[in-house]
């Protein structure tokens, strides 16, 4: 048989893969073979959460997952930067792959590069695609209306999260190079630092609204927080002042406190001034979605310039966030490091009557509000 080989760039961490080759045994555990040679792998995951991972010494590798498939993407996590091979003849195109609501991990089985927006319209145009990802978190979704490509081009060797809102199919065809789109890679934060490995894992996309307003400039900095963690961050350019935009993914925990958000907690943003080094924790309006971190969702905000808080000129230094303003039930407030023994927070009415009092004791305090008079 004709036999030929792919080579699939992995990054230490979390990614998403696919083949555009069949591999003569297509049992997981042969098409890790030089991973699991090289003492690499960590674990491989499908879009059910079945699992091709080393259950104990004594027990060894279990593969829940079976076959690898050619309509099929697959995480896969690895304890450094490494290169899979896979050994096997071309996917036959056109492939059909089948589409289910909710999340799907699909593959792109092509041995090239191809405009994203191309691969996906027969989706849009059927009315059930929501949302697209890569591994880095960029999407493709409805901004106001028009659909935003932060993707860029499908590439083979990778794999994407679609959600879907109905069922249906997407082909893929022997596309015409050609199509693919010139693509600016993203500057590299220099202020902000991410607490993940490389390109993180389940994102939220935190995406900014209407840039025109906020007074921000190609070379400042945004960045999501969970408490002190941070989860996102993007170096603005001039491009997302042209789209008047930008999208910040933010990447979910391995190990809850330490490298990603947790679902549930509160989001912080903070923007970064690169001419006057300061930095401001940013008051945010949500247009869609919830401020609320989630994997694979979605908010949509506008920044309110005007209730900016939180000068300071160094991200260690404690502030103060409070939120929502107004509120009608909970108000956060929120402490970039944990404050000084003893800190007291106290709630005052407007003749300056304690209401509520007590000592910090994290870095998230609630206080419920809803039975006081507005």
């Amino acid at each position: 048989t004709n036999s030929a080989s792919q080579f699939i760039e992995l990054r230490k961490g979390w990614n998403i893969f696919s083949a555009y080759l069949i591999p003569q045994n297509s049992n997981m555990e042969a098409v890790m073979e030089n991973l699991l040679a090289d003492n690499k792998l960590t674990k491989v995951e499908d879009e059910y959460g079945r699992t091709y991972s080393k259950v104990s010494n004594s027990v060894g590798w279990v593969n829940k997952i079976g076959d690898l498939q050619q309509t099929e993407g697959y995480k896969i996590c690895v304890s450094a930067n490494c290169i899979l091979e896979i050994k096997g003849q071309q996917v036959t195109l056109p492939l059909t792959i089948p589409i289910r609501r909710g999340s799907n991990l699909i593959s792109f089985p092509f041995d090239g590069s191809v405009d994203a927006m191309q691969v996906i319209k027969p989706l849009i145009d059927a009315g059930i695609l929501y949302k697209v990802q890569d591994e880095k978190g960029n999407s493709i979704e409805k901004w106001k209306g028009i659909w935003m490509n932060s993707i860029g081009n499908f590439n083979s060797g990778e794999g994407y999260i679609v959600q879907a809102l109905g069922s249906g199919t997407l082909v893929i065809n022997n596309f015409n190079e050609k199509s693919s789109v010139q693509t600016v890679l993203r500057a590299e934060t220099s202020f902000f630092q991410v607490d993940y490995n490389n390109n993180g894992v389940d994102h939220m996309n935190i995406n900014i609204t209407d840039l025109d307003k906020t007074g921000f400039k190609a070379g400042d900095e945004i960045a999501v927080f969970d408490g002190n963690i941070c989860v996102g961050a993007v170096k603005l350019a001039f491009s997302d002042f042209e789209n008047n935009a930008v999208s910040i993914p933010a990447s979910a925990a391995e190990m809850i406190g330490i490298d990603g958000f947790a679902d549930g907690n509160p989001v912080e943003v903070k923007a970064w001034n690169y001419e006057t080094n300061e930095v401001k924790s940013l008051q945010l309006t949500e247009t869609e979605g919830t401020l609320a971190f989630n994997r694979l969702a979605s908010v949509f905000v506008q920044v309110n310039a005007n209730q900016v808080t939180g000068v300071t000129n160094n991200i260690n230094n404690l502030e103060i966030n409070i939120y929502p303003n107004p509120v009608t039930e909970r108000v956060n407030i929120a402490f970039t490091i944990m404050p000084e023994p003893g800190t007291k927070i106290s709630l005052l009415n407007i003749t300056g009557k304690e209401l509520e009092g007590r000592n910090a004791e994290s870095m998230n305090e609630i206080f419920d509000v809803q039975h006081l008079p507005a």
